[in-house]
């Protein structure tokens, strides 16, 4: 105990005993009273003295009253204090006792107290992990509508880091691919977001697409000037870089997912898409997910995309994939299905897919050696989800009012590095 505190309980014991010794009513009764202190608290004992049961209406004078009145408050104060110490010291304890669970942070230990001290009867664990949830509301990406799902996908990924968490269900990877789906709203955003939870309408033809990049294959107007720039600088170092695919339609990416020949190759040939049952289509879908997109779902369909040289793997390994990896973002283009994020874009590598995102935003992505997924998460749809209208900005007018400074504030997200390490996940080899 410090000084302080041990001084306001002597101070206080010595206050009660002055009150027994002072007042006549008590001296009368010849109670048989003590008053203790120890570090802790202030004890009282008495044989037969109870102020519940004594009639004091005629015996005591007003200052006694006030005195009695200041009594039953430091007393109260006191046994207030005592009580609190004493759930403070038992919460403390059972804490202590489970600091090998996965869920039990450090630097969360004083946060589990006190929660659990308002919370008696809550299961350890479920302190833990509802304190950690709780505790990633600072986040700027925090959506407080999947705050369950958030304490769900916490409970069956310990090992996952909070901040982690809160994106992965911001993507939606809590959920199987294709499930929990949204229409996406402004599909003319430069910064919209194309994947197996966000789907584009069927009818979707995107704004000024007819920007050509080679023979008949055309992308939206920013995308074409910038690949049209980036080509040009690639050549001046002896690079040829040419698109083999840009813009789908919603049909054409069907026809692309459901070609006869990839039926043939997974059934056999003969097979008929029509003649499936449910089970087989599910089957070729769990086969075909990995390497194509479903109608709708297609970023070709943006105008945003654009496939380049070669559609083969091995195409990292060129002199043309490892110039593209390591400069398309300084012309506003992101590698957008990078190795080793397979789980989280649902896409096998594909080194040859670029996505245009604006020269800002395709930097930051560079750096952080996030998937587009992940940045769009944390630092694009709460912004827009807030206010839908700022997806119509520009890419580089978004980044500036509402990126740059949380992107340039490390601490926000402890999982996202800038390491040589890390940004080799975005680099081909």
């Amino acid at each position: 105990m410090n000084k302080k505190n041990k001084y306001v309980l002597v101070k206080k014991a010595a206050y009660i005993a002055m009150v027994f010794a002072l007042s006549p009513t008590f001296k009368a009764k010849e109670s048989n009273v003590s008053v203790q202190f120890n570090d802790n608290s202030i004890s009282i004992e008495s044989e037969d003295l109870s102020t519940d049961k004594l009639d004091l209406s005629n015996s005591l004078t007003t200052g006694d009253l006030i005195e009695l009145a200041n009594y039953k408050r430091a007393l109260n104060e006191a046994k207030e204090e005592m009580k609190r110490k004493e759930l403070y010291m038992n919460a403390s304890g059972l804490i202590l006792d489970e600091v090998d669970n996965p869920f039990y942070i450090k630097a969360n230990h004083e946060h589990y107290i006190s929660f659990y001290m308002q919370n008696p009867n809550m299961n350890v664990q479920d302190v833990f992990v509802g304190v950690n949830i709780k505790l990633c509301e600072s986040l700027p990406c925090y959506n407080s509508e999947y705050t369950k799902r958030y304490i769900d996908y916490h409970i069956a990924n310990p090992n996952l880091p909070l901040d982690q968490i809160i994106v992965y269900v911001n993507i939606g990877l809590d959920k199987p691919f294709y499930t929990n789906i949204k229409m996406i709203e402004n599909p003319n955003s430069e910064l919209l977001i194309s994947n197996k939870y966000n789907k584009l309408p069927a009818d979707f033809v995107p704004n000024g697409y007819n920007e050509k990049v080679n023979k008949d294959l055309t992308v939206r107007g920013e995308a074409g000037r910038a690949f049209k720039l980036m080509t040009q600088s690639a050549a001046k170092e002896k690079v040829t870089i040419y698109p083999v695919s840009t813009y789908r339609s919603y049909n054409y990416q069907e026809d692309v997912y459901w070609r006869q020949s990839k039926l043939d190759a997974f059934f056999g040939s003969g097979t008929k898409r029509k003649n499936l049952s449910e089970n087989k289509k599910n089957e070729y879908h769990a086969w075909r997910d990995k390497v194509s997109a479903r109608e709708g779902h297609s970023e070709h369909q943006t105008g945003l995309a654009v496939d380049i040289n070669s559609v083969s793997e091995s195409f990292a390994k060129t002199k043309e994939g490892k110039w593209l990896a390591n400069n398309s973002y300084k012309f506003g283009y992101i590698l957008r299905y990078p190795k080793g994020k397979e789980d989280i874009t649902g896409y096998s590598y594909e080194p040859w897919h670029f996505r245009y995102v604006g020269v800002k935003v395709a930097t930051a992505v560079y750096e952080s050696g996030l998937t587009f997924d992940e940045f769009h998460a944390m630092y694009i749809e709460p912004i827009i989800r807030k206010d839908p209208k700022t997806s119509e900005l520009s890419s580089d007018e978004f980044y500036d009012l509402f990126i740059k400074d949380v992107y340039e504030n490390t601490k926000v997200y402890n999982f996202v590095k800038t390491d040589e390490d890390t940004l080799e996940v975005a680099k081909t080899k």
